[in-house]
């Protein structure tokens, strides 16, 4: 490649779709386009920020092999709304500043091949994950080499398929009047084809087999473990009753059982009530440990509900024969669309992971306490206690 290659490549327009532009427009749409990209980028900038903090804040997150692939995908996101969506609000603000250099298109056009990529490839690899520790979880461990190693995979991919059309092997970066950025132009057949092995043909099929195998397991643990606990409750109700009676218990002053009858009730116990409650014990574990899967299991499955419903209007209308049938407004939407996937993402999984949450309350400089002040006369208002100067303040 050449010093001057990306001040030499010409600039297209190969992606408008319609006649009616922004000068030609209503105005109060252009207004409206920048005020939305400003606040999807805010949102998608401070969640994912506050994300990656609340990970790192807490140790039993950090040392998670499932949260290295959340911290991807937040990477992923914050390149998104950082770098894409900066250079379309520019365009937004400063008209046709990417038509006149063409090296700020390049590299938009490059950047915004590799995230979105990055995004679809690692939404994949959640739920090969944690279909791996569902219906397998002894047969293939996933170390953390293992985790890092399929993340930059992944990157490589992402690099390779931006580095294809900014290189002109396949297809060429050109600008989109519609769209306010620089991007591949997707009517290159192998590009096109490419792009859809990646991230639909193989992508798609692939995790949703996994998140329904996923809930096809957790669903027959759970009726096991109901089933369990149901004929356990069933027993315990014609159980022997061998411990000491009432009169064999004395009470001291404060209604304390004494020593010695605590010593006699423990000796004169069943085993097997022992080993009954040794037994309800393990079964709240497992039912603790069940809910746990189903939690992470929904906020992996939204995360990946999201990515499809966000990204697949943009990818469809990047087909041919969609784009002459948008007008500018709905290719707007489309993208706009896209954008909003990346300020989802860390919403659900701080929503979702009671860990991160706990983590966020504490990056809060006020704090709102649940609790109910009856008795101390508050009219069941909750107390907003400042962890900056130590004072509540009743509200």
């Amino acid at each position: 490649m050449s010093p001057h290659f990306l001040n030499r490549t010409p600039v297209y327009f190969d992606f408008s779709t319609s006649q009616e532009t922004l000068q030609d427009g209503n105005d109060s749409l252009l207004v409206f386009e920048k005020i939305s990209l400003i606040l999807i980028i805010l949102i998608s900038v401070t969640w994912n920020s506050v994300a990656l903090v609340a990970i790192l804040k807490t140790k039993s997150l950090r040392t998670n092999i499932h949260t290295l692939y959340i911290i991807n995908l937040c990477v992923a996101d914050l390149g998104t709304s950082g770098v894409s969506m900066s250079f379309t609000i520019f365009d937004l603000f400063i008209e046709d500043y990417l038509i006149r250099s063409p090296s700020l298109c390049k590299i938009n056009g490059f950047f915004v091949t590799i995230f979105p990529a990055v995004n679809v490839q690692t939404v994949s690899l959640i739920a090969v994950h944690r279909y791996l520790l569902a219906t397998q979880p002894n047969r293939l461990i996933v170390t953390s080499q293992r985790a890092i190693l399929s993340i930059l995979s992944v990157w490589v991919m992402a690099i390779s398929l931006a580095i294809l059309p900014l290189t002109e092997v396949l297809s060429s970066i050109s600008y989109s009047n519609e769209l306010h950025h620089c991007c591949p132009n997707f009517r290159n057949p192998c590009l096109y084809g490419y792009l859809c092995l990646t991230a639909y043909i193989v992508t798609i099929p692939v995790t949703v087999f996994c998140y329904y195998s996923i809930w096809k397991t957790l669903s027959n643990l759970s009726k096991t473990l109901n089933k369990e606990s149901r004929r356990n409750r069933w027993n315990d109700l014609f159980a022997d009753d061998d411990t000491v009676q009432s009169k064999d218990i004395s009470l001291d002053d404060d209604g304390s059982v004494t020593q010695s009858a605590m010593i006699t009730s423990f000796v004169s116990s069943n085993p097997d009530q022992t080993n009954r409650k040794k037994k309800k014990t393990k079964r709240k574990i497992a039912l603790r440990k069940l809910a746990a899967d189903k939690r992470v299991a929904i906020s992996s499955g939204l995360i990946i509900a999201t990515t499809v419903v966000c990204w697949t209007p943009f990818a469809m209308t990047n087909v041919c024969f969609f784009r002459g049938h948008l007008t500018h407004a709905k290719s707007v939407f489309v993208l706009w669309l896209s954008y909003i996937n990346s300020a989802l993402d860390p919403i659900i999984y701080v929503y979702f992971n009671r860990n991160a949450l706990q983590s966020l309350k504490q990056l809060l400089p006020c704090q709102v306490d649940n609790r109910r002040y009856n008795v101390c006369g508050n009219n069941g208002k909750p107390a907003v206690a400042c962890s900056s100067n130590k004072v509540s303040q009743k509200s």
